[in-house]
């Protein structure tokens, strides 16, 4: 597997810490990444010479877009960039980041 994610967030000095704005935070991101699985797991739990059908060619994908956060609330908006046919993507994420 391999991931990178950049992200900034423009917290609520950028509304100047005016109510009900203060609650509010924008940020916008940039992920890129691929993940990739062996074709025969079984030859290399045996430890047999060769590649073991270990996939080499990586398959990056990238997608970006927006996000609001509201308290712990998220709401996020991407849309993928190695596609011209792919429509937006909503998420949503009820936690704290850690």
């Amino acid at each position: 597997m391999m991931l990178f994610n950049a992200e900034y967030w423009f917290d609520n000095d950028l509304w100047h810490n005016q109510w009900p704005m203060e609650m509010f935070s924008i940020g916008a991101f940039f992920d890129a990444g691929s993940a990739w699985f062996s074709q025969a797991p079984a030859t290399l739990i045996a430890g047999q010479a060769g590649s073991g059908g270990i996939q080499t060619k990586m398959d990056i994908r990238s997608s970006a877009g927006v996000g609001v956060k509201i308290g712990d609330l998220r709401a996020y908006f991407a849309r993928q960039l190695d596609s011209t046919n792919k429509d937006w993507q909503v998420s949503f994420r009820i936690n704290r980041t850690f």
